[in-house]
């Protein structure tokens, strides 16, 4: 086994694999909603909750302010950016 130590400096620059070896389809997905609500739909091997949870677990990783409303009808969910308001004096 062949192995070289890193600085921080290095391991910085050095771009990694997702654990699954595939690029996130959620990212693509959360750069739209930055540009206006989006409607994702339940897939059809999936439920409402699943979809639910995906969304929310990348939500949170990404650190950005999404809102998901979910649909009168359950057949998906809506998510736009989260509005922030001004800071109350």
């Amino acid at each position: 086994m062949n192995w070289k130590p890193l600085t921080a400096e290095e391991a910085k620059g050095l771009k990694y694999a997702s654990r699954t070896g595939k690029e996130s389809p959620f990212k693509a997905l959360l750069e739209a909603v930055e540009k206006g609500p989006v409607r994702v739909d339940v897939p059809e091997d999936s439920t409402l909750q699943s979809l639910k949870w995906a969304l929310s677990r990348q939500i949170k990783k990404s650190g950005k302010q999404v809102v998901v409303a979910t649909l009168a009808d359950k057949s998906g969910v809506v998510l736009s950016k989260e509005a922030t308001e001004p800071a109350k004096k």
